[in-house]
């Protein structure tokens, strides 16, 4: 299982919500350039050639690291959105 660092985790998440990189920048605080740099390091983890297969290769395993609380806390007060306790369904509040 691959480790990724809680920045990974987050744009991760909001990938797997169907965010733009833009849209991930504004959750985020950060710029659209930046969230790129993210997700084009993120396409390398599991050789992925873009970004549904990325999910599908790298999700189940996020799902194992340890919960974050820090994940419902973005920089414009909207929740990140993380799995729930159990199944696959995501859940917006902690």
């Amino acid at each position: 299982m691959c480790r990724l660092n809680a920045r990974h985790q987050d744009v991760l998440w909001l990938i797997s919500k169907g965010l733009t990189n833009a849209e991930i920048g504004r959750h985020l605080g950060l710029s659209e350039r930046t969230v790129k740099d993210y997700v084009g390091r993120l396409l390398l983890v599991p050789e992925a050639s873009n970004r549904t297969e990325l999910i599908g290769r790298m999700l189940p395993d996020l799902r194992l690291q340890p919960e974050r609380s820090d994940r419902t806390e973005p920089s414009d007060g909207t929740p990140v959105p993380r799995p729930a306790a159990s199944g696959g369904a995501y859940s917006e509040s902690g």
